[in-house]
C-alpha cells in the first residue's frame, strides 16, 4: 500500500519514507518515531493564523521547526510544560487569540517531517 496519510500508514507493520522518489528510511510505525522523534510537541490552534505567529512559534522550537496544520501548528520544544505558558503570553500579546494549546504525541507524519523537512503529502 502506498499512502500520504499518516493514520493509515500508523497501522502498517512496516513503513518506508520516501523523498524525491527514494526511500530514506524504513521500519515499524513505533520505531520510526522512536528513531527520530526526541523532542515534545506543543499542538497550537489559533483563531487567525499568520506569518507572524508562525515566526513567533519558531523562536521557541527547536531549530526553529515548526509544521503548519489544516487547524494550527505544531511546536517541536524540549521542555512543554515551561514553554506553554510562554508561547500563549507572547501570542497574546501580539494580538493572536489561542484557542487550544496541548502537549501531544509524536505521529509518522511528525517523524517525516523532521527527517525531510516537508510535510506528508
Amino acid at each position: 500500500m502506498a499512502t500520504h496519510i499518516g493514520e493509515n500508514a500508523e497501522a502498517a507493520d512496516r513503513v518506508a519514507f520516501m523523498k524525491d522518489g527514494r526511500i530514506v528510511a524504513e521500519g515499524h510505525p513505533e520505531e520510526l518515531k522512536r528513531r527520530y522523534i526526541r523532542e515534545s510537541i506543543i499542538d497550537v490552534k489559533l483563531a487567525v493564523k499568520g506569518l507572524k505567529a508562525l515566526e513567533l512559534l519558531r523562536g521557541f522550537a527547536i531549530n526553529g521547526r515548526v509544521m503548519e496544520t489544516d487547524e494550527g501548528y505544531r511546536v517541536f520544544v524540549e521542555e512543554p510544560e515551561r514553554a506553554m505558558p510562554r508561547i500563549i503570553e507572547r501570542l497574546n500579546a501580539s494580538g493572536y487569540r489561542v484557542l487550544e494549546i496541548n502537549a501531544s504525541t509524536p505521529t509518522l507524519e511528525d517523524a517525516f517531517f523532521k527527517m525531510t523537512g516537508s510535510p506528508l503529502g
